[in-house]
């Protein structure tokens, strides 16, 4: 088997400040967080960390300080986000230099509504982006956008020695389609929210997910849970958590970062800013004020994401 990635690898946000910049000591607060919540890895610039709204020098930066922070206790997975060949290829050579150990490269987007590159040019897309970083490549299957066809997933698993698995954030349709096609050549994780623990039971490495980013802690438990066989407790986990993904990601719709960085700050935690002009809410805001019901319905439940180990 090729290089893995297992557990719970939240896709992590991406603290700014009122200028837009990189908020590094909040940033590297949450990976701390992170790190002691027991996650198995970190995602940073995937589509929960806005990269696809970064500069290079900014992406960089991100990059940079990921890997100085988890200081090699889990696997840091760049996320790679571009729109043709060349800017995804400078990307990669940046998270090979900072020293990440994953790339996570969505396929070329285009215009909306617009028809995905054919299955060659793909093909020769990640071709690209393994030679220049010659790190192990994680394709990202984003929503309902990009979905790919699963034998070519399951084609470049086996021809392009770097690519090692998919994430998939579609739907648990296409990925039984992905685990059938890929097999035991490589590995699938789930990137869907609403769908963590049903997902974990279909026999995926682990997830990336947008909740686990808010809540790393009630997702690590769901993992455990469900390897452990206790399905009770990590149904119940699950629906605790299911007013918050509708309320912080759902409500949002593609502005989720605005959400779930809403449903961080709710939590006690500095998620800083968002990219102008994708602002978040202000206090008493009607979806903020949702996000602050959700997390009274978790506790309610008696499911807490905790802020420090002595709360």
């Amino acid at each position: 088997m090729k290089h893995e990635l297992h557990g719970v690898n939240p896709p992590l946000i991406t603290p700014l400040d009122a200028d837009g910049q990189l908020d590094e000591d909040a940033f590297r607060d949450e990976i701390r967080y992170h790190l002691d919540a027991g996650v198995s890895g970190v995602v940073v610039g995937g589509s929960t960390g806005e990269g696809m709204r970064m500069t290079d020098d900014q992406l960089k930066q991100l990059y940079d300080v990921a890997v100085d922070e988890v200081d090699g206790d889990v696997p840091v997975v760049a996320g790679v986000i571009a729109r043709q060949t060349r800017e995804a290829t400078v990307k990669a050579e940046l998270a090979r230099d900072a020293g990440a150990d994953f790339i996570m490269a969505m396929p070329p987007t285009g215009y909306v509504g617009s028809h995905m590159a054919d299955n060659d040019s793909i093909r020769d897309y990640y071709r690209a982006i393994a030679d220049v970083s010659e790190l192990p490549i994680v394709i990202y299957d984003v929503m309902s956008l990009l979905d790919l066809d699963a034998e070519l997933v399951g084609d470049l698993v086996r021809d392009i020695p770097e690519v090692v698995g998919i994430k998939v954030s579609s739907t648990l349709g296409n990925l039984t389609h992905y685990l059938r096609a890929i097999g035991d050549d490589g590995f699938v994780l789930g990137g869907m929210s609403i769908g963590q623990f049903p997902t974990y039971t279909l026999g995926v490495n682990g997830g990336i997910v947008g909740i686990s980013s808010v809540c790393p802690r009630i997702s690590v438990q769901i993992w455990e849970a469900t390897q452990r066989g206790d399905y009770d407790r990590a149904r119940d986990l699950h629906f605790a958590l299911v007013p918050l993904i509708r309320a912080a990601m759902e409500n949002y719709e593609s502005n989720f970062p605005a959400g779930e960085k809403t449903a961080i700050d709710v939590l006690g935690r500095d998620a800083g800013c968002l990219f102008h002009p994708f602002d978040g809410v202000e206090d008493g805001d009607e979806k903020r004020a949702a996000i602050e019901d959700a997390v009274s319905q978790m506790h309610d439940r008696g499911t807490r994401e905790i802020v420090h180990a002595d709360d």
